[in-house]
């Protein structure tokens, strides 16, 4: 399950990275989700 995870979250990463990141709330939800994925998965 833990790499099913982040396997998922991955692709959810490269989903952001597609759109370059320019938006500021973007960057703080990507942080935001690595610091749960690392707490909870």
């Amino acid at each position: 399950m833990r790499e099913e995870g982040y396997f998922i979250y991955w692709k959810y990463v490269q989903k952001l990275a597609n759109k370059r990141l320019t938006s500021y709330k973007e960057c703080l939800s990507l942080l935001y989700h690595i610091l749960v994925c690392v707490l909870f998965i």
